[in-house]
């Protein structure tokens, strides 16, 4: 290849990396999924490899697409540098995120700060707190940019994907289906008063699924859910960001009905952030897909 791809073609690489089909990457980058296929086709092209499997469930990267898609963040982490260091002066002195717990536990933080290492003259000040708190305090112009649960915002969010909410037990657990399962939840006072409505759902799964279950642990924190998992407490969800080495997922070779999924996106008060919000945005997204 004479020259690098561009830009908007890695772009699109990278977002049907993520969604896994033409059409997720065509819903978040709002082209045609004929312009998407077209971007693929010609960067597999121009470089001489299939970058994707195409089966009935979407695509799924090659080898050589993941080599591609690790260069491909590479470089737009470049642009956006690049593009940040001539916008320094004009960006703002302090930027305040808020983040979902499911996402607070995960190497987020490290990003964070060495975003801020980079950018010496941004401070940033970050809110971890449930989604729906989250939308209290965007709409309160309290916050600049969240990454939240979709179903607890009232905006459209810039960009969203879908995390299966696994089940996960310590790495020795043993599910024992002639009992009712333990279940470590996330709640509030009242053990079934669940801190988000897909843990009602995930009852809900267990018993079409014709399990009986009960609560032995309820918390309002990730983190404590985390901590009772890896104690070997019981069987809780957590998203893949939350997991711990101590934890493995658990399947239907461990009698688990397929798990839920929920949708997480990034929010702003405006619909055109400004380039220091995009630039933790996108390193943020980078993070997230690697």
């Amino acid at each position: 290849m004479n020259r690098l791809p561009d830009l908007d073609y890695l772009r699109s690489l990278l977002s049907v990396a993520r969604h896994g089909s033409i059409s997720g990457a065509s819903e978040e980058l709002h082209r045609s999924q004929s312009t998407i296929s077209i971007r693929i086709s010609q960067l597999e092209s121009a470089l001489g490899h299939s970058l994707f499997r195409r089966h009935a469930r979407g695509v799924s990267l090659t080898s050589e697409g993941q080599i591609v898609v690790n260069y491909a963040h590479r470089i737009l982490d470049l642009e956006t540098e690049l593009c940040d260091s001539l916008d320094m002066e004009t960006m703002p002195e302090l930027i305040r995120l808020g983040l979902a717990p499911d996402y607070a536990v995960s190497r987020l933080p490290k990003i964070l700060r060495e975003f801020t290492e980079f950018r010496q003259k941004i401070r940033m000040e970050v809110t971890v707190a449930p989604s729906i708190e989250l939308n209290e305090l965007m709409q309160n112009n309290e916050i600049d940019l969240a990454l939240a649960a979709v179903e607890f915002m009232s905006q459209t969010p810039l960009t969203s994907w879908t995390e299966p909410l696994l089940w996960v037990a310590s790495r020795d657990y043993v599910v024992d289906l002639s009992q009712p399962l333990p279940i470590i939840c996330q709640g509030r006072e009242e053990p079934r008063r669940m801190e988000h409505p897909w843990e009602k759902r995930i009852f809900d799964r267990l018993s079409e699924a014709g399990l009986d279950w009960r609560i032995v642990y309820s918390t309002t924190t990730v983190e404590s859910k985390a901590a009772a998992v890896e104690a070997g407490l019981g069987v809780s969800n957590l998203t893949r960001k939350s997991m711990r080495p101590a934890m493995r997922v658990l399947g239907e070779l461990d009698g688990l009905p397929p798990p839920l999924s929920a949708e997480f996106g990034f929010f702003t008060p405006d619909e055109t952030p400004n380039s220091a919000i995009t630039a933790l945005m996108r390193r943020l997204m980078t993070a997230l897909n690697t």
